[in-house]
């Protein structure tokens, strides 16, 4: 029997009537609600089905929730057999697992493959015109929208309530792209207040809506107080019957106070409110841009070698930093790898000492909507650092030394380490709004994979956040299958056979792929973009001196054979081939010839730009041994 957990986030309007705002998979619950969960219904519905063995298919972010379900089946006798199936964090066909009378699959992963998740999960709209076409009374199940979506999403509607809040507080929402739930949400107010409601929304809407936008009125939950209010319930769906259980209800409030007011000019039809909003109208916590989340404050401090405190704004690659050498922790990057790693007991293992490593990249991000963690001590003192960012501590409901991300830590469930090994408390863990533009600084160490933040005087252990690994193409790019089938980048799966060249015979061998990376936006390249002189996020283009373009639109740090060797418009010394495959980082440029699939060589005449969302979705995949592949004809490596 399989079954899927999903959530469902809902408003609660004046009336006191709920109206749903979207449905999602791949749900990352913060230890903070957990409390709430309910189990007892599912290990009821287990035992009247005869079931013997449970299989929990998640990903690793999801930790928490899977100790939670490993916990309340603990009781349950009628279990024998207990077992996880992790996928990567950026998978999105789950690895299948088979299915017998008495197994349940209780699958927390999304899957691109199940028309739940692809269709009224992913897209919103979809969702929606589920509602909207169904009847008048099941549209008003949904919060009040306005959609005019053409092409494969072909929905029409109009629910759209014409009134408005009170000055502080925003009137409708747009979610620019409409596609991935709880992405892309811009809050504004409507101007031109001397106009009649009517009038102010036709004039809103043909200034600001665009083909497959949605609007929603924004519904104040905030009851007067200082903070907006969303309702969220966890529920399994599950046989081929879709029969459901209700596991969780509960309120979330925003993380951030409302603010006393907000700026906007009434002579103006549209007024989008600055991003540093975001989490004073919207109930969702930070947590999904491992980038520029998974860093640290310009501000935090290192500690050099000589025992100087160094803001790692001003951190140099290639000097040294202290870091702890952490026995037993693999010696990676990778996101599943070390998220994974525990030790037994309240003490690091035997042996962990104090060590150096060199700096090998710092990369700075703008930090989203200009909020960042605040976390603090039991010296009293606080330290501002991403809210994704891996932190070393004792989680004491599981009487285990792991890593957990900032966002998840809760002073009753975590403490932290300092460099000798001691337990620091944790009095709070807030979002706070910085003022202004500023940025996150994402440190990759080598040869250990930890650094030692400075919180006045009290040595923390973090570690590298794993996600590294940024170079992509655009979806359409033509991946060359071993059996000479092509398959478009988005749709190669883990497990598939593509080519790869190998220079030593200068042929294609085959390799099969190992993992997909599908986490990626135009926007996670901004930097680099800029650091070759343009003056927004894009992809590039190459065009063979005849002036044929190759077809391929990638981000600048993506390498691709050369006659001198691998060479990208970007080099990043953090990545492949340049962090042990190949010393020198050459810059790809006009002239330099390209190997092809045919072992042919083809010279670029021309490198263009084109400027692009940054919400557009870019793919890569990682493939053994050779570390590369066939894209649109032209042999690229995959980075890692």
């Amino acid at each position: 029997m399989k079954g899927t957990l999903y959530s469902s986030d809902f408003v609660k309007n004046a009336d006191g009537d709920f109206k749903l705002l979207e449905l999602n998979t791949d749900t990352d619950f913060p230890s903070a609600s957990l409390e709430h969960f309910d189990w007892s219904g599912f290990n009821t519905m287990l035992t009247n089905n005869s079931i013997s063995e449970v299989v929990i298919v998640h990903k690793a972010f999801q930790r928490g929730l899977v100790n939670n379900i490993s916990e309340s089946l603990h009781g349950n006798s009628s279990i024998t057999t207990y077992s996880e199936q992790l996928e990567g964090i950026d998978a999105i066909y789950p690895t299948d697992v088979t299915d017998t009378d008495t197994k349940f699959i209780l699958r927390l992963a999304y899957n691109e493959a199940a028309l739940f998740d692809s269709e009224y999960c992913k897209k919103t709209i979809s969702l929606f015109k589920l509602f909207g076409t169904d009847s008048e009374a099941s549209s008003e199940m949904v919060v009040p929208h306005y959609v005019s979506a053409s092409g494969d999403l072909n929905y029409v509607g109009d629910t759209l309530s014409r009134t408005f809040n009170v000055s502080d507080i925003p009137d409708v929402t747009i979610k620019e792209t409409a596609v991935s739930s709880g992405v892309g949400i811009d809050f504004f107010k409507v101007g031109k207040s001397s106009l009649s409601a009517a009038d102010r929304y036709a004039e809103f809407i043909t200034a600001e809506y665009n083909d497959g936008d949605l609007i929603t009125n924004y519904v104040d939950t905030s009851g007067g107080g200082t903070h907006m209010i969303s309702y969220r319930t966890c529920n399994i769906i599950y046989d081929t019957t879709l029969e459901y259980l209700n596991i969780a209800s509960y309120q979330i409030p925003s993380w951030v106070d409302l603010p006393d007011s907000i700026e906007y000019d009434d002579a103006l039809i549209s007024n989008k409110l600055d991003n540093k909003h975001r989490y004073e109208f919207a109930t969702n916590w930070p947590k999904q841009n491992y980038r520029t989340l998974g860093g640290v404050h310009g501000d935090s401090t290192l500690i050099d070698l000589d025992n100087n405190s160094v803001l790692a704004k001003n951190t140099v690659s290639g000097s040294a930093y202290k870091s702890l050498n952490i026995v037993g922790l693999p010696d990676t990057d990778d996101f599943d790898a070390f998220i994974a790693w525990s030790h037994a007991g309240n003490e690091l293992p035997a042996g962990t000492a104090m060590t150096s490593s060199l700096l090998i990249s710092n990369q700075s991000s703008s930090i989203d909507y200009g909020v960042i963690s605040e976390v603090s001590s039991s010296d009293n003192t606080s330290i501002s650092i991403g809210n994704s960012l891996p932190m070393l501590v004792y989680d004491i409901n599981a009487d285990k030394v792991r890593f957990e991300y900032v966002y998840n830590l809760l002073p009753s469930e975590h403490k932290l380490f300092d460099s000798t090994g001691s337990l620091v408390d944790i009095v709070e863990n807030n979002l706070v709004i910085l003022d202004g533009v500023d940025y996150t600084y994402e440190l990759n160490m080598e040869s250990d994979d930890t650094f030692i933040l400075n919180n006045s005087g009290v040595l923390l252990v973090a570690h590298n956040n794993g996600h590294f690994g940024y170079t992509c193409f655009l979806a359409g790019t033509s991946i060359s299958l071993s059996n000479g089938d092509y398959k478009n980048i988005e749709d190669i799966q883990v497990g598939e056979s593509v080519y790869s060249w190998d220079s030593e015979t200068n042929s294609l061998v085959s390799s099969d792929v190992s993992k997909i990376d599908h986490r990626h936006t135009v926007g996670d390249h901004t930097d680099s973009c800029l650091s070759y002189g343009e003056s927004t996020c894009g992809v590039f283009s190459l065009h063979s001196s005849d002036g044929t373009d190759l077809g391929l639109k990638f981000t600048p740090e993506h390498p691709f054979l050369t006659k001198r060797g691998w060479a990208s418009l970007t080099p990043l010394e953090a990545q492949e081939p340049w962090k042990s495959q190949q010393a020198e980082q050459l810059i790809l440029e006009v002239g330099d010839s390209i190997r092809t699939e045919s072992g042919e060589w083809i010279t670029i005449g021309e490198i263009t730009f084109e400027a692009m969302d940054a919400s557009t979705p870019v793919y890569n995949f990682t493939v053994p041994t050779h570390s590369n592949y066939i894209a649109n004809n032209l042999v690229a490596h995959n980075k890692v």
